[in-house]
């Protein structure tokens, strides 16, 4: 057989292993030199794009953790070169590249929600690192660490307003664009993007703002 043959058939082993796909998943990173942290998820690199990080969502300024997050931000990447990896969406809206960003091989996304500094949050079904998030997640609820600190026992997605960015007193969500409510633990609720949600206490107060209960929630 042939040496060239040879090679191909060792590569194809390779690849098909897994042995490489790591090694040629980093090399197609984008690299960029944090030159500000704005807040606890959007950071600016290098010639002035702002990257928005995937997965999280921490808590905008005048709200309890927001220094917190973002001077931690600070600690890990400020003046360094980090690694920018993309997932389904480029940018957002607000014409931010939307990234899971690296640092010495770890993903700070999921450090700064271990650290209970920031809440899982998804857009998209298929976001590489769900399960990886949503457990750095778990871990910080279940040792109350930062903004689960205040928070009577460990709280799930099925349960509580908080993990929507509500307060702890609200047990109900709607989405400005809507005219339903929902029970925070139901689907329609985890898809409420932070700028739409409104929170509620009883339903009462959610039916005087004129909405309407989400009967799928039931």
């Amino acid at each position: 057989m042939k040496k060239g043959v040879l090679i191909f058939i060792l590569a194809v082993i390779l690849i098909s292993s897994g042995c490489v796909t790591q090694q040629t998943t980093r090399e197609s990173f984008e690299k960029g030199l944090v030159t500000e942290v704005i807040d606890g998820d959007t950071l600016t690199i290098q010639g002035g794009d702002r990257v928005r990080l995937l997965g999280i969502d921490t808590p905008e300024k005048n709200e309890q953790f927001y220094l917190e997050a973002k001077e931690f931000l600070e600690s890990r990447v400020l003046f360094k070169e980090i690694e920018l990896e993309r997932d389904i969406e480029n940018k957002d809206r607000y014409d931010r590249l939307l990234r899971w960003v690296w640092l010495d091989g770890s993903l700070v996304n999921a450090e700064i929600v271990g650290e209970g500094l920031a809440i899982a949050k998804f857009y998209n079904e298929d976001e590489k690192y769900q399960n990886m998030i949503s457990q750095a997640e778990q871990q910080a609820i279940e040792a109350k660490k930062g903004i689960w600190k205040q928070i009577g026992e460990p709280i799930t997605k099925s349960s509580g307003c908080v993990y929507l960015a509500c307060s702890k007193e609200d047990n109900y969500a709607a989405s400005k664009n809507s005219n339903k409510y929902h029970k925070c633990g139901c689907q329609w609720a985890q898809k409420i993007k932070k700028e739409n949600l409104i929170c509620f206490e009883t339903k009462e107060e959610a039916e005087l703002r004129g909405y309407e209960t989400c009967s799928s929630c039931d």
